[in-house]
């Protein structure tokens, strides 16, 4: 599975997580190194165990803490950032690398450092290594909204962009191994996995 680089201000990251949180679709069979799918594209248990890690440490705990609402949160966002590159795909929005550096260097210029950017992401449950991907993901997304709804209100072009991921997540098909938990649609977001399932470090 790819991932992106840069993206997003640290005052756009909660809205990057409020979207997250409307990500829709059932639990299906995956196998036992994958911890999700959207589409063909595969989120495997190292790529979870990685970003929790980053944000457990980054957070002044152990990288073998068990979390469990740091491992959903964080499971949760490796899918919007699929889901987000699909809507992008479908509607044509690109972000391109200058964009991008911009996005960063504004943070720097508007007083905040590398340090302080890390912080207040691993705080939202973004880990260190994929603050880059969420920049990408800020510049990208009210290109998305103004193609969705152009013309419309703010609050428009948000309503729009939600059910655009949620129209991707039932198009793509969204699968989640058990151990991680399941895509609940009347709470719409990742359920609490099974008591009795341990969920340990990868290698």
């Amino acid at each position: 599975m790819k991932r992106r680089t840069r993206a997003v201000s640290v005052a756009l990251l909660a809205a990057s997580l409020a979207a997250s949180s409307l990500l829709v679709s059932g639990c299906g069979s995956t196998n036992a190194s994958t911890a999700a799918t959207v589409g063909s594209e595969t989120i495997s248990d190292k790529q979870l165990t990685d970003w929790v890690q980053g944000v457990l440490v980054a957070t002044g705990k152990s990288p073998n803490a068990i979390d469990q609402s740091v491992t959903s949160n964080s499971l949760n966002l490796l899918i919007y950032l699929d889901l987000l590159d699909a809507v992008a795909g479908a509607v044509g929005a690109t972000a391109s690398q200058g964009e991008i550096d911009a996005a960063g260097k504004s943070l720097i210029q508007a007083g905040a450092t590398e340090e302080q950017i890390t912080a207040s992401a691993a705080q939202s449950g973004i880990a260190p290594a994929a603050v880059p991907a969420f920049i990408r993901a800020n510049v990208l997304t009210p290109k998305i909204q103004s193609v969705l709804a152009p013309g419309a209100t703010p609050e428009q072009q948000q309503t729009a962009f939600q059910q655009a991921l949620v129209t991707a997540a039932n198009e793509l098909g969204v699968t989640v191994n058990p151990r991680y938990g399941s895509w609940s649609p009347d709470s719409i977001k990742l359920g609490a996995p099974p008591s009795d399932l341990s969920i340990p470090p990868a290698d």
